[in-house]
């Protein structure tokens, strides 16, 4: 296709296609990648709690756990840059939540990757993720105004 495209054409269709790429496909990959067994998913009882306490664990613990670290930085002389506000800290710890790859080897090695439990604990870090995706963003768009 790069071939028969005319260069300007081609960058046209390159940002075109990476932002589709972005926005659409990678996020499909990584639901079908995940191994999630949805016929095994409730959202009642036990695999409830584990999808909404791993939502509620990842938000929280990101944004105690990074503020913790700016805080400990600043008791040990660190200065930090003026430009650095809480909104944007608050928004950027929201987009550390983004993410699974690690959460689920230990999981897959804690709880077996066929079991419902995994499968659980995995929809709450998707969930946990396109939360912390959106608040992050809304975040961050309003506080650089």
């Amino acid at each position: 296709m790069g071939l028969v495209v005319p260069v300007a054409a081609n960058s046209r269709l390159e940002t075109t296609m990476t932002r589709w790429s972005n926005a659409v496909a990678l996020p499909f990959f990584a639901l079908v990648a995940c191994g999630v067994t949805w016929a095994s998913l409730s959202l009642s009882g036990a695999g409830g709690k584990v999808i909404y306490g791993t939502v509620a664990v990842r938000l929280v613990g990101k944004g105690l756990g990074i503020g913790a670290g700016v805080a400990l930085a600043a008791a040990l002389g660190v200065r930090r840059d003026p430009s650095l506000t809480a909104p944007i800290l608050f928004g950027a710890t929201m987009l550390c939540a983004i993410g699974f790859t690690v959460p689920l080897l230990f999981a897959g090695a804690l709880f077996g990757a066929s079991s419902a439990t995994y499968g659980s604990y995995t929809v709450g870090l998707v969930g946990a993720s396109i939360i912390g995706a959106i608040v992050g963003l809304a975040v961050l768009r309003r506080a650089v105004r």
